[in-house]
């Protein structure tokens, strides 16, 4: 297929510390589209790029309420996403299935192993959170449901039972949103979440995201039935 670009269409350049993006914008003249056409081999090279820029160097770590981020998922982490997720299951399991499948130690390391192999891949980027100075793990947060082209990211957490009300997820949504549109070079930054789970809900509140709109009847929920999906988002070009 034939690569064209329209002309009239200039490149600009947004620079971060350790990170290129590449953008381009204008337009040209008739009824051209202003993205042009583009073929297959150049769109893999940009996604390329832009993966590339997700370098763990300047994620955020120290946060404010008392908690740190663990830049990525690492071997041996196994044992503490275990202890976390076995406390948390009654609270955890009505919103989401995986939950039941932490049934050993052996299970919660081979998550961390896959989550290990999809942030090297950039297909998913997974921070585990925990008390500053301790061993205990907060919770788990990162950014899901990535499509480089736009770029646009959904904000996936989950947070241990005893230790909610401290504000340390919404600390951490904050700080990953704010890596996002800075490092990654993000336009759109999701979060979604069942409108029975009114405290995920709060934090995307809290957070400083709006509420877009209702996915009615959007997907089966972990009792099998149907269920609405809240999203809310925040944009760069809001900020």
């Amino acid at each position: 297929m034939q690569c064209y670009t329209p002309a009239g269409i200039t490149r600009t350049f947004e620079l971060r510390p350790g990170v290129g993006l590449v953008r381009a914008t204008g337009s040209s003249p008739g009824d051209v589209p202003d993205r042009g056409l583009e073929c297959p081999r150049s769109r893999t090279n940009r996604r390329k790029r832009n993966m590339e820029a997700a370098h763990t160097r300047g994620f955020p770590r120290e946060l404010r309420d008392g908690a740190a981020l663990d830049p990525e998922p690492l071997p041996g982490d196994g044992p503490d996403v275990y202890a976390a997720v076995r406390e948390s299951i009654e609270k955890l399991s009505p919103w989401m299935a995986w939950p039941k499948e932490h049934r050993t130690v052996e299970d919660s390391e081979a998550s961390v192993r896959r989550a290990r192999v999809a942030f090297l891949a950039r297909s998913e980027l997974r921070l585990h959170l925990y008390l500053k100075g301790t061993d205990t793990l907060v919770g788990i947060a990162g950014l899901q449901g990535i499509d480089w082209d736009v770029p646009k990211f959904e904000i996936g957490y989950w947070y241990r039972t005893s230790l909610t009300g401290n504000g340390y997820v919404t600390e951490a949504v904050r700080a990953i949103t704010s890596f996002a549109f800075d490092a990654l070079g993000a336009r759109r930054v999701e979060i979604r979440c069942d409108p029975r789970n009114l405290k995920s809900a709060r934090v995307a509140e809290r957070a400083g995201f709006a509420l877009e709109g209702t996915l009615r009847d959007n997907e089966r929920g972990t009792d099998g039935s149907l269920r609405d999906t809240l999203i809310y988002s925040s944009l760069r070009r809001e900020l």
